[in-house]
């Protein structure tokens, strides 16, 4: 592998094993919240990559798609390509080298993190020059929102301000404590002061003698571990705690149209007069209910499926180990929709 970037590619393309065209990882890696892109990400145990790569471009997922398949790494299959057993290989060596980095949870986290980024720079560097008594400062972040946010937290703060920075930094190094060296030292050179600006992914490269993506996914790795941590630990991480506080509708919830057909299911309406009522296609309203199953235990897939019919598909799939729906139509003795399908392989998951 050229790049880490390249390897986690190559990974998700193994995980995706020739079931799922390329734009399908595109947008799993923008954060793209489709009904499709969350219920693959599910599906095929990629969705800790959800949103971690927004500045990637087709054109360049495409490219390297394609010297993967000159350099024999992935086989054509129908449309789309799976990872062929050289590139398996390299995928082993890749991972002897970079293990899988384990606190990356794009799904559950990029979004609070993005934000408990923002809101901590700025915050640092607003502290910073507090004690120092200076006023002016060109803001790091220039997000009017963030900048807001900041300002109406430190007046929120007791104490007087020389306490500030002070317990910022204890919870802060008691985060960094827990990571490895190098991540430590990839996070702190991304800070700003009133001495020193953040240094870019490729400044810390050259700093650190490390490729420019792995730098920018050990800061990710950081990053989503304290989100974690002082989500779990409120107590101990209480100033840090409130930067990582995100409203819910921009976290893991379903997508805003899922869920005004999820009302409507509860009020007792069948898919058609969903479809009917919201002016939507009827396959539209089968994208809400897939969504529906990979997301909420409780939404019952069993008044879509005839008895028996699940276990059926789930056999299949397990035994023939594909989540591609034509093949596991083609072998069902009994008929059953795409739909129907779609659900079971939503409702089990990576447990497929």
């Amino acid at each position: 592998m050229h790049s880490y970037m390249e390897g986690i590619i190559l990974y998700c393309l193994s995980k995706l094993n020739g079931e799922r065209s390329i734009s399908g990882l595109y947008h799993l890696l923008k954060g793209k919240k489709s009904s499709q892109t969350i219920q693959d990400g599910h599906l095929f145990g990629i969705s800790c990559f959800f949103g971690v790569y927004p500045s990637i471009t087709r054109e360049a997922l495409l490219e390297l798609q394609k010297q993967f398949a000159e350099r024999g790494l992935l086989n054509a299959v129908t449309n789309n390509y799976a990872v062929s057993q050289l590139g398996m290989k390299e995928l082993r060596i890749f991972f002897e080298r970079y293990p899988l980095l384990e606190h990356i949870n794009g799904w559950e986290i990029q979004n609070r993190a993005e934000v408990f980024w923002k809101r901590l720079s700025l915050m640092i560097q607003a502290v910073s020059y507090l004690v120092r008594n200076e006023k002016e400062y060109l803001p790091i972040q220039k997000d009017q929102q963030i900048q807001n946010w900041v300002k109406q937290y430190i007046k929120s703060l007791k104490g007087n301000r020389f306490e500030i920075p002070e317990k910022l930094y204890e919870e802060l190094f008691g985060l960094l404590n827990e990571v490895s060296e190098r991540e430590q030292k990839v996070f702190i050179l991304r800070l700003s002061s009133p001495v020193r600006t953040g240094l870019t992914y490729r400044q810390i490269a050259d700093e650190l003698q490390i490729e420019e993506s792995y730098g920018y996914f050990l800061f990710l790795n950081t990053l989503h571990y304290m989100v974690a941590e002082v989500s779990r630990h409120r107590g101990r991480f209480g100033l840090l705690a409130g930067m990582a506080e995100v409203p819910r509708d921009s976290g893991k919830a379903v997508t805003q149209s899922t869920f005004a057909t999820y009302k409507l299911i509860q009020s007792g309406l069948t898919k058609e007069q969903i479809a009917a009522a919201r002016r939507l296609k009827v396959s539209t309203i089968e994208d809400h209910m897939v969504e529906l199953a990979f997301m909420d235990e409780g939404f019952d897939i069993s008044p879509y499926l005839r008895p028996g019919l699940e276990a059926d598909i789930l056999s299949i799939a397990r035994l023939h180990k594909t989540k591609k729906l034509k093949d596991i139509k083609g072998r069902l003795a009994e008929e059953a929709s795409y739909f129907q399908i779609r659900l079971v392989l939503a409702r089990y998951g990576e447990n497929v």
